[in-house]
């Protein structure tokens, strides 16, 4: 699953958590069948745009609101990942600058 499926995915439990409607209740009101919409809030299968017309309208929401909160999840988690890859390239640089170190230790040695 990539970052757009996950951030997809939570926007679709948001929603339906805001709403108070189980996943049997969402497949009554849309038509789509409940294995289908766990897929969807897994992130393990996108819905078309039919099928969120009628996820939208039974969370008696909007379109607009949720592709903001789908732009607004996707920010987050890019957020995070420019915060965490500094972090890893340091600690990175510094492995490899410490192997490479003993590297040349050991050269200079035989």
């Amino acid at each position: 699953m990539d970052a757009l499926d996950a951030s997809v995915a939570e926007a679709l439990r948001s929603i339906r958590g805001v709403a108070g409607i189980s996943q049997a209740e969402m497949e009554r009101r849309t038509g789509i069948a409940r294995t289908s919409y766990r897929l969807y809030e897994k992130g393990q299968r996108q819905p078309d745009i039919n099928a969120l017309a009628r996820i939208v309208e039974a969370c008696e929401t909007s379109l607009t609101s949720v592709m903001a909160d789908i732009e607004r999840i996707w920010e987050q988690r890019l957020a995070r990942l420019r915060v965490s890859v500094p972090g890893n390239v340091r600690r990175l640089r510094g492995c490899l600058l410490y192997t490479s170190d003993a590297a040349d230790e050991r050269s200079s040695v035989d």
